[in-house]
């Protein structure tokens, strides 16, 4: 076999392997989202299951020392809480639980913040890299799903909010 054709199949191989490992590492929309329940840095009982029976949830996995993730779903909650109840959850990668409440007390968190000491919630929803973005339906299913600080999730919440109040 050449170089060429050996060099070829070695890329083939590794794209398919890219594209399988990307796909593994995200949770499927309409699947079952896990549960979640912890207590949040200011000692309150967070249960997904209760929420659930009175409104979506919206998760977003943050990092404490980027500031405007925390603004950005803030201003979220601000625009839909009526509608949505509002999780963040701090990842246990370089933090700890006194950072975590830090950063929520110093960019004025008005809803619950979890620091996920042994990252269990962080690898039940494959909250990978920082912002990772959930929105659970009252169902339990993942309606949006996203590792990108997206303007795509203010849309994905209006159309939660239209079929869950029909």
């Amino acid at each position: 076999m050449s170089y060429f054709k050996k060099a070829s199949a070695v890329f083939i191989a590794v794209v398919i392997l890219s594209a399988c490992t990307i796909k593994a590492f995200a949770l499927e929309i309409n699947s079952t989202a896990p549960l979640l329940q912890a207590i949040d840095v200011l000692g309150n009982k967070i249960d997904s299951e209760k929420l659930l029976k009175k409104k979506p949830v919206y998760l977003v996995f943050f990092d404490p020392y980027d500031p405007q993730v925390l603004k950005a779903s803030q201003q979220l909650h601000d625009e839909f809480s009526k509608e949505i109840s509002f999780i963040a959850l701090a990842p246990a990668m370089n933090n700890n639980a006194g950072i975590t409440q830090w950063a929520a007390s110093s960019n004025n968190i008005s809803y619950s913040v979890i620091f996920d000491e042994k990252n269990k919630l962080f690898r039940a929803f494959e909250g990978w890299q920082q912002p990772t973005q959930i929105l659970i339906g009252q169902d339990g299913k993942v309606k949006f799903y996203s590792q990108q600080a997206d303007a795509k999730i203010t849309v994905a919440i209006e159309k939660l909010i239209q079929k869950e109040t029909k």
